[in-house]
């Protein structure tokens, strides 16, 4: 019965099935770490499927984290059809770890259920249980393993701001009080498998207090990218050949829709040497163009992409931030754009248009299949704003920031608009923060102004410019992250701001307030040089990190060539993007001395197979991604062979 039921967004997207093949999957890249009772950690360690299930059969309990479209809900259902097989073999029935069926639990169905009889019941009707009191009955004999797939789909419906830097955690634990419930009483020889979303967390301890798993023995895993050679294999069984461009993501969802919507091709002829921004505004072109020659298509590629960047825009007011979109969300996009009423062929196009793919269980409903191409999108219709070629862009509902893959496209399209003139490009950026915030009318447009002062800081950093004066202030809006710690800023001023990771380097800045600001991360100082700066009044942090930016790490006492190492990793494997120009990692880097080190770096970790370089762009390999992460972490302590070598290279 639950095979033929969705394992959360896995599907063949050949056909929209959630039957796929098994001989389809591929197993990416998998860390595991084990933290005991105490929260000591064991070294990190390669596993398969198989692991994962040998842990299960043992009661372990199992916490999976990845990028979105990395494969959770498809390791979900590998975990579930092996241990099945095991429950079904004959030669097993005499074993009890053999003899418990793994229930499998879609936590995005179980929105507004706070306790575990709710969810069993419901989840066994979903997949044509009758007896639906066996089902809760099973789990708590102990006679069924468990996996939850989903513990960042099912977050409350409303989360309000208030002055509690805990607001948004007390809001994730709420909207956990089910699967808390569900994990209340876990019988020690039954296995627990949950995934979802990484740095949907602050930290694991709010993940294991949300979960209701604190003081407990567990095993935290890390689902990676493919690397080449597995996204090669992955495509192979699509019946794909060929390269891969280096800038593309290697995630198992981008790559099955690009396969099977034959637009790997489109990709491999973009140059990436022109930075992300470029990357992505190019490729969007490149697959509307497409679309619109289709024989059936009856919208232009101009008017098709205004679409995908409304719903991309539209998406931010979603709890989400990736929908769901619905079909009545396409024709009103087509109606927004073109003041006509969507005909048989209009709709019909409507329902394919690119960059979608089915949202897991909701039927009809769409959501974007890669953050970055919708980051992208977001991003277009911003600068379309910026240069004056619309007007209606409404921001006082969205409820998140703008993503670096946002902020780079704008940069790139406002530049294009500006002649190719990247100084030009800034000024119409900083125009219109000014712009925006001087105007009455637009009072209620905070988030809208933060995108643009986000955009308008990574122009400047681009352009290498000490300094960002523009006289503004900026209330009551969201950012991912602000990087601060390689420009001055002079005249501005933020009040009751969320601020996920702020990078600063405070010497820098001497005429800068953050007002009852709220901060998850910030990199660069102590606790206690947070608490004292005058840059900070009434503001709240959750954690300060003193080496985590680049201007730290240069600031630090650290050999000089660690320095140059730390900022390499930081730029290349830390920070957004899937490459970095190779002039970038020299920003902030004054000394000829630390320069020659920085060079000395790149060329080990190219040689070595840590990164790879085409046309003076350097990419991270993905697989190092989380060696990389530890040596960071520790970077005055760690003992990596990489540490060691870059010492005597």
């Amino acid at each position: 019965m639950r095979r033929s039921t969705p394992f959360g967004s896995a599907r063949d997207l050949s056909n929209g099935s959630t039957v796929i093949p098994e001989k389809e999957y591929i197993v990416p890249v998998m860390y595991l770490e084990t933290m005991d009772v105490a929260g000591r950690f064991s070294k990190k360690r390669t596993v398969k499927v198989n692991d994962i299930v040998e842990l299960l059969l043992e009661g372990e309990i199992v916490i999976g984290t990845a990028p979105f479209g990395n494969g959770k809900s498809m390791l979900v259902r590998e975990v579930f059809e092996k241990i099945s097989k095991k429950v079904l073999s004959t030669e097993n029935k005499t074993s009890m770890a053999l003899n418990k069926t793994p229930i499998t639990i879609n936590l995005r169905e179980h929105w507004g259920q706070d306790y575990s009889e709710e969810i069993l019941e419901r989840h066994a009707r979903k997949i044509g249980v009758k007896d639906k009191e066996g089902v809760n009955i099973a789990w708590r004999a102990g006679m069924a393993h468990m996996l939850i797939d989903g513990f960042d789909e099912i977050a409350g419906q409303i989360i309000a701001r208030t002055s509690d830097v805990k607001f948004m955690r007390n809001a994730r634990s709420k909207s956990l009080a089910g699967t808390r419930s569900l994990l209340s009483v876990i019988n020690p020889k039954c296995g627990i498998l949950i995934v979802g979303r990484d740095h949907y967390f602050d930290d694991n301890d709010e993940m294991l207090h949300a979960l209701g798993l604190l003081d407990k023995k567990i095993n935290l895993l890390y689902i990676e990218e493919f690397t080449e050679e597995q996204a090669k294999q992955y495509l192979n069984k699509k019946g794909v050949k060929g390269d891969i461009p280096e800038w593309l993501p290697k995630k198992p969802l981008l790559l099955g829709y690009l396969a099977h919507n034959n637009m790997l091709d489109d990709a491999v002829k973009i140059d990436a040497s022109n930075g992300f921004g470029y990357v992505w505004d190019t490729f969007i072109d490149l697959i509307v163009r497409r679309e619109a020659s289709h024989e059936h298509g009856v919208i232009d590629a101009p008017t098709l992409r205004k679409i995908m960047e409304r719903l991309a825009t539209a998406v931010r007011s979603s709890v989400q931030g990736n929908g769901p979109i619905l079909s009545k969300d396409l024709s009103e996009a087509y109606t927004l754009e073109t003041d006509l009423i969507p005909d048989e062929g209009v709709t019909m196009q409507l329902q394919r248009i690119p960059g979608l793919t089915q949202r897991d269980q909701d039927k009809g409903a769409r959501s974007f299949v890669d953050m970055d191409m919708m980051g992208a999108l977001q991003g277009s219709r911003i600068a379309r704003f910026a240069v004056g070629e619309i007007y209606d862009l409404d921001s006082s509902s969205w409820k998140n920031g703008i993503s670096q893959a946002a902020i780079e496209t704008c940069i790139q399209i406002v530049k294009d608009r500006s002649a190719g003139d990247i100084d030009v490009a800034r000024s119409v950026l900083e125009s219109c923060c000014k712009r925006v915030s001087s105007n009455f009318s637009m009072q209620n447009q905070s988030q809208l102004l933060a995108d643009l002062f986000s955009s308008l800081i990574e122009c400047s950093i681009q352009m290498n410019l000490d300094a960002i004066s523009c006289n503004i202030g900026i209330k009551g809006a969201v950012f991912e992250s602000l990087s601060l710690d390689e420009v001055s800023l002079v005249n501005i001023n933020f009040s009751d701001c969320v601020i996920n990771k702020l990078a600063i380097d405070i010497s820098r800045h001497k005429d800068i307030v953050f007002r009852d600001c709220i901060f998850s991360e910030v990199s660069g100082v102590t606790l206690a040089e947070f608490e004292e700066s005058l840059i900070f009044i009434d503001c709240q942090v959750y954690k300060c990190d003193e080496i985590g930016s680049n201007a730290a790490i240069m600031r630090s006492s650290l050999p000089a060539r660690i320095k140059a190492l730390g900022t390499v990793i930081r730029k290349l494997y830390m920070q957004a993007g899937v490459g970095r120009k190779r002039n970038a990692f020299f920003r902030g880097s004054d000394s000829r001395d630390i320069r020659n080190d920085i060079e000395v770096v790149i060329k080990y970790l190219i040689s070595q197979g840590y990164a790879r370089e085409f046309n003076e762009v350097i990419y991270p390999n993905r697989e190092y991604a989380h060696r990389m992460k530890e040596i960071i972490e520790n970077l005055s302590t760690s003992r990596d062979a990489i540490v060691q070598e870059i010492l005597q290279a």
